[in-house]
């Protein structure tokens, strides 16, 4: 059976690889990074999915150190990061289907 924080990652890290791909194509459609520290880095795709995979380990690190604190409790980092990388590609595509 797979455990819950697993599913959680593999979801943190498909989110973040969409991110990637939907920031890609908007910014080919002529749509502009809206986060102005990610402006220089969004416009290199390679870089970008770096950057993406390490803050996936770097939540999985933090996730394992918050077990020590409270049993379970990464879990909780890793769905808040999960929930929170929901937004951007969301975003993203609803930009790119003309809505706005």
């Amino acid at each position: 059976m797979i455990r819950p924080r697993t599913f959680f990652l593999v979801a943190l890290v498909a989110l973040l690889l969409l991110d990637v791909v939907t920031t890609t194509q908007a910014l080919s459609l002529g749509f502009l990074e809206g986060n102005p520290v990610m402006q220089t880095i969004a416009t290199a795709p390679a870089l970008h999915t770096v950057l993406k995979v390490s803050f996936a380990g770097i939540v999985a690190i933090l996730a394992g150190l918050t077990d020590r604190i409270h049993p379970a409790g990464g879990d909780c980092v890793v769905c808040s990061a999960v929930a929170f990388y929901c937004l951007p590609a969301a975003s993203n595509l609803y930009q790119m289907a003309g809505i706005i």
